[in-house]
């Protein structure tokens, strides 16, 4: 991405430089058989003085510093480069359009890194996500056995219940899964529509969440969650183009991910059985405790069921959240409903995931899984 970046912002430096002459020729500082003197814009058609196109030539000088900032910007990756490379680059169109046919070559380079810029990006993150589920894949292990309700006997009486109803006596384990979803994702005070992709596996614990989120019609906010090999990552980009967050290597980051693996395995949960990472332990009547070692990471999530024995509730008194940069401690709560049956299993499709602050839940993802698939 960064040799991308790089490539990209050297040719916004040299569109930029190229808008010079636009100035030069009509304050007469340069002349070239080119680019000959002239009054008149719109192929001639429009006679607008000896003043007028000094103004035209302010604009093309105004232009060319804006594209040239745009590509220092872009180059060091700061957060206005990409909303100011796509207005300069229309400002552009308009002003190349005006001085046609001179300046067709800039019409085509303006329409161009229009359409370009963000397909490129889209390319680059998929190319990014498809090699993050590769390495993702690239560690499965099948999944051991089969489904043996007498077994969830030991286990504390809300989960051998909830078990019991969500699974079918020797039914097989999921090795991995694959699940889409839409929904909502709140940024500062706001909710904006999302979708995603989220592939898992089991053995080991992983998973690759990919969504876009719609915070404008024509700059989606790529957002890329995962957990491979016992390591975390967190990245976001502008259409792919402009880096938001880039995170990765931080315990609290692995240790954050892997609870929420732990809790989204109620969507494929002959993963939530017993096994030598996972033990259960009884809170009370209707609670108990998960606990999923992987690698260097050990975490607990605390399970409430209601009275149907469906997991209503996943909570975390101590999940990491960053805050500008640093993470810290906080109570975290999902919320469960809609339970459907997919592949033999019963799962909930209807969630709520909100940080508990002092003055109360804060939520920030609300979602509904509409596709669940499994493999054996």
């Amino acid at each position: 991405m960064t040799a991308m970046r790089y490539a990209i912002a050297a040719i916004l430096l040299a569109h930029g430089i190229a808008h010079l002459p636009g100035f030069a020729v009509p304050w007469r500082l340069l002349s070239s058989p080119e680019i000959p003197y002239t009054t008149r814009i719109l192929g001639g058609r429009w006679e607008v003085g000896a003043i007028g196109i000094r103004v035209v030539g302010i604009g093309w000088l105004t232009l060319s510093a804006m594209f040239i900032i745009a590509g220092v910007g872009y180059a060091r990756g700061l957060a206005w480069s990409v909303p100011l490379i796509m207005s300069v680059a229309f400002a552009s169109l308009i002003l190349s359009v005006l001085n046609w046919p001179l300046a067709r070559i800039g019409v085509f380079i303006n329409i161009v890194l229009l359409i370009a810029l963000p397909l490129i990006g889209q390319v680059a993150w998929r190319t990014a996500s498809d090699a993050r589920e590769r390495a993702l894949s690239t560690s499965t292990r099948a999944s051991s056995g089969t489904v043996d309700l007498r077994s969830f006997e030991a286990l504390p009486a809300p989960v051998a219940r909830f078990l019991a109803r969500s699974l079918t006596d020797g039914q097989p384990a999921v090795t991995s899964t694959r699940v889409e979803q839409t929904g909502e994702f709140r940024v500062g005070g706001s909710w904006y529509p999302f979708s995603a992709t989220q592939q898992f596996t089991i053995e080991p614990a992983g998973f690759v969440w990919d969504a876009r989120i719609a915070m404008s019609t024509v700059m989606p906010v790529f957002v890329r969650d995962s957990y491979v090999a016992g390591s975390a990552s967190m990245s976001g980009e502008i259409a792919g183009v402009y880096p938001l967050v880039d995170q990765s290597h931080r315990l609290e980051l692995d240790s954050g991910a892997l609870q929420r693996f732990l809790a989204e395995a109620v969507w494929f949960p002959t993963a939530l059985r017993p096994r030598p990472n996972l033990k259960w332990e009884p809170v009370d009547d209707g609670t108990a405790r998960a606990t999923l070692t992987d690698h260097h990471t050990s975490v607990s999530l605390e399970f409430r069921f209601n009275g149907d024995g469906d997991i209503a509730e996943i909570y975390a008194p101590d999940r990491f959240a960053e805050n500008h940069g640093r993470y810290e401690p906080k109570p975290w709560l999902v919320r469960c409903s809609a339970y459907e049956i997919h592949e033999g299993m019963r799962i909930p499709v209807v969630c709520d995931v909100s940080w508990l602050e002092s003055t109360g839940p804060e939520p920030y993802w609300r979602g509904r899984i509409t596709r669940a698939t499994y493999q054996f």
